[in-house]
């Protein structure tokens, strides 16, 4: 008999119905969970464990009782930004500022209209005085305030020359001090110091008051210039030297002004003088603020006048004084000279320029001065 295609189908689709019934019977009878669970046996058992998935094993031991779990806890600075302490987006400039003024050694901030507010109640001439400088890296008030942090938290020392410098370094122990607390304790202090021909005499101003005002005397034919500086440094006593102009008719100024001894005579503020070598011992309480001009006791018979070579004399009892009321970065103003106030007076741009090392030598005005100009020429 001949099998065609048409047999061969059907047999072979017989042979695979037969097969896949087998297989389902095989099944109902020996896997009757599987197929045949019911809906409470499946809530019973659980959905996974009925089809059969296996939830990922983690295997947590509890800690013991008497064991305890450590932490590490790191103590982060994290500025109080309700204070000046944050500086985003200001330079070092003005960072260094918003520190000085947070410790209370700059009582002094920049209103958004430019003009000056202060911590306190400050007399009008003061004020006017403070307006005449920018708010920049050459203003005396902040330099001064510089000056005066770095002496009581304790970086520079009576004796010491001081050279505040706005940078990194500084900024970076503004914040560790801000970081302590460590805030100003001492008063704002201002010496005010007022040239005339009679009565001349200074005025100490503590926080925005005056305490108290004593008679001094400043340099002759204008040697004790204009301005606005701080206090960068402090002896208890020293010896001076110098040139001091004594002055002389014009008739001995034309003579030996053709002689050979002409470098001893000069011109000061329209006035013939005769520059005469001194050596002065005994000055005590110095406190330098412009280069080799200083406030100091210098014995004299009478005070109220100008009678020195250039720095601001006063009576032994009101320079102790002062000198134990004041410190580093004491802002000191000199108003009222006598000469052409042109080329004398405080202007806005005024650059407070360094002070001469050769101060700390006790070294004079003149032999300062000479040594500047070499220094520039080489």
């Amino acid at each position: 008999m001949k099998l065609n295609k048409k047999h061969i189908f059907l047999l072979t689709a017989s042979i695979a119905v037969l097969i896949a019934g087998l297989y389902f019977l095989f099944k109902f009878f020996f896997f009757p969970l599987s197929v045949s669970a019911t809906r409470d046996e499946i809530k019973k058992a659980g959905f996974n464990q009925i089809m059969g998935i296996k939830p990922a094993s983690v295997s947590v031991k509890p800690p013991k009782k008497k064991e305890q779990i450590k932490t590490i806890i790191k103590k982060v600075y994290v500025p109080d930004l309700t204070k000046p302490l944050n500086c985003k987006n200001l330079n070092v400039f003005l960072c260094t500022v918003k520190y000085l003024q947070y410790l209370k050694y700059l009582p002094i901030s920049l209103t958004y209209g430019g003009k000056y507010k202060f911590s306190f109640a400050i007399p009008e001439n003061i004020k006017k005085i403070a307006y005449s400088y920018g708010w920049n890296e050459q203003n005396p008030l902040i330099i001064g305030a510089i000056a005066k942090y770095l002496y009581e938290s304790g970086r520079i020392k009576d004796g010491d020359y001081d050279e505040p410098e706005i940078n990194n370094k500084l900024l970076y122990e503004l914040e560790q001090s801000a970081e302590k607390n460590q805030f100003n304790k001492q008063p704002w202090d201002w010496v005010l110091v007022k040239q005339s021909k009679n009565n001349e005499k200074a005025e100490l101003y503590e926080n925005g008051r005056i305490i108290f005002s004593f008679p001094v005397n400043t340099g002759i034919l204008g040697l004790t210039p204009d301005g606005t500086w701080y206090v960068f440094l402090r002896l208890p006593d020293t010896t001076m030297s110098g040139l001091f102009p004594t002055p002389i008719t014009k008739k001995l100024y034309t003579s030996l002004k053709k002689s050979k001894h002409f470098k001893n005579i000069e011109c000061l503020d329209g006035h013939p003088v005769k520059l005469v070598h001194y050596s002065d011992s005994g000055i005590k309480y110095i406190d330098y603020f412009h280069k080799s001009v200083a406030l100091h006791y210098m014995q004299r018979k009478y005070y109220g006048f100008p009678q020195s070579a250039g720095c601001v004399e006063l009576s032994k009892q009101d320079a102790l004084l002062l000198y134990k009321q004041i410190g580093y970065g004491t802002i000191v103003t000199v108003t009222g000279s006598t000469i052409g106030k042109k080329n004398n007076n405080a202007t806005k741009n005024d650059v407070v320029e360094k002070p001469h090392r050769t101060a700390r030598t006790k070294q004079s005005v003149e032999k300062i001065n000479s040594k500047k100009n070499k220094k520039s020429k080489n």
